[in-house]
């Protein structure tokens, strides 16, 4: 019987052992690779029962104009994040970036407090000294409305910039033009026909000097000595349009098409799409002109031999530096 009991135990620690090793904890009970446990709030003072409760492995958000989650919604909203870091001993610098409010406790110590709307991305630096080993770190954060975002970095005094308490883009006369994507082309002229001339990025800003009739295209300063237009869908304009003057919109530096080489041989079609009518026959390795593309790419507008259509973008290659969002949008 004895032996029995003893068979049936070590059968049993074996079944433990097997269950152990295939059965693993979820992200919230081994927070090993997200240290921090974030709290979503529908309101803009993190009242009441969180909505979202989550892991993160890092705290640095560009939300633009959208939400952290389907479940909140993309203006008014609060978050706060918990975690335990380990440090050396020295001291150190935070900075905390918000559009709009945050607040930084390290060790119960509120260290940053900036609880107002912004209307842009401000970052806020502090220094303190740590004592080496594991110290918490909690971060409350709420939008206003208009773009979101939130971020938080830290780094040895040896290696930091110079603390500062608020770094705040200048904000010059007139209406500005912010952007909310995080990649825009800036063209010599109001549409896509025109070339791209440079890029700009999300939460940069810059004095708008005109516009079209319809205001849907918004002529930039650069702040480089040049100036380009911009789609007014991705800008968020601050101060009044009505002041700003329609602008004449030049009929130089048209795109006038790229170099395309086929991968494959490909049908030109009248339409893109697969179901067009073929209208020729583009060769592999051929070279032709690519004159459009369709709204999401994946049909390029071209011309070869006389004959002007359609073929799928994956079997063609542009030229060195060119990329797909060069290339305009026709119809």
């Amino acid at each position: 019987m004895q032996k029995w009991t003893a068979f049936i135990l070590s059968g049993l620690l074996v079944v433990a052992f097997l269950f152990g090793l295939l059965v693993k904890p979820s992200d919230s009970q081994a927070n090993l690779t997200t240290p921090w446990r974030a709290t979503y709030f529908d309101n803009t003072e993190l009242l009441g029962s969180p909505i979202v409760t989550r892991n993160e492995r890092n705290l640095n958000f560009n939300w633009a104009s959208n939400s952290p989650d389907t479940l909140l919604p993309a203006d008014q909203f609060s978050a706060r994040w918990t975690g335990t870091f380990t440090f050396e001993s020295g001291q150190w610098q935070f900075s905390a970036g918000a559009d709009d409010g945050i607040r930084l406790w390290v060790d119960d110590e509120l260290v940053i407090d900036q609880w107002q709307p912004k209307g842009d991305f401000t970052i806020y630096s502090v220094q303190k000294t740590l004592k080496g080993g594991d110290h918490n770190l909690r971060v409350e954060y709420y939008d206003a409305g208009g773009f979101a975002g939130v971020s938080l970095d830290w780094e040895p005094v040896s290696a930091a910039r110079p603390a500062l308490q608020a770094t705040i883009t200048p904000v010059p006369a007139g209406p500005i033009a912010n952007v909310g994507a995080d990649i825009l082309n800036v063209r010599s002229g109001p549409g896509l026909q025109f070339t791209r001339i440079a890029q700009i990025f999300l939460y940069q800003r810059f004095p708008i000097l005109g516009k079209t009739n319809d205001e849907s295209w918004l002529l930039i300063d650069l702040k480089d000595g040049r100036t380009g237009w911009v789609s007014k869908r991705f800008i968020a304009v601050s101060g009044t349009l009505s002041t700003v003057p329609v602008t004449d919109q030049p009929q130089s530096d048209l795109f006038t098409g790229v170099a395309g080489v086929a991968f494959a041989e490909l049908n030109i079609r009248n339409g893109a799409t697969s179901r067009a009518e073929i209208i020729g026959l583009l060769p592999q390795d051929a070279d032709f002109t690519v004159l459009g593309r369709n709204n999401n790419g994946a049909w390029y507008y071209i011309s070869y031999q006389g004959v002007q259509g359609w073929v799928y973008s994956p079997y063609v290659g542009l030229p060195a530096g060119i990329k797909q969002y060069d290339i305009p949008v026709v119809k």
